[in-house]
């Protein structure tokens, strides 16, 4: 999740028997006062294109009340067809009025070949993407992809 003001936000994630599947729902928790460990969580009617649903995203906080979402995916033991088109896009939520954008790679440009449970880290306005993997491709990988 991020903080955003006095809130904290989560996005998507995977639901139970009442609600089966992953979803994209976007909520925030506002505590009662600076002090208080209480709170009200509330269900967020985002405006914009939001990320496909989705678990094992990276996501980080950024300057100017920015918070990013990248990777993901659906299951973590299947290529997740639907999310293919999602594959190196960068997701962006304002936190100060709840807007989804996104950033689109160029047709054709490199990626990186991570998209499950990596860490995004902000450094001097980039962000690194750290970790991270792609379990529906264990065991695929030839002996000089597996070498460093």
């Amino acid at each position: 999740g991020a903080a955003g003001g006095d809130e904290v936000v989560i996005f998507g994630g995977r639901g139970d028997a009442d609600a089966p599947g992953c979803h994209n729902d976007l909520w925030a928790l506002a505590f009662e006062d600076a002090s208080s460990r209480r709170g009200t969580w509330r269900e967020v009617a985002p405006t914009g294109t939001p990320p496909p649903p989705k678990v094992w995203y990276g996501a980080c906080a950024m300057g100017g009340g920015d918070w990013i979402i990248y990777g993901g995916s659906r299951w973590q033991f299947q290529e997740d067809e639907e999310l293919v088109n999602d594959r190196g896009v960068v997701w962006v939520l304002r936190l100060h009025d709840f807007v989804w954008s996104s950033i689109r790679p160029p047709e054709g440009s490199p990626t990186p070949d991570i998209y499950l449970a990596c860490s995004l880290v902000p450094v001097a306005g980039s962000v690194l993407v750290l970790g991270g993997c792609m379990p529906h491709h264990l065991g695929r990988a030839t002996p000089e992809q597996r070498t460093f």
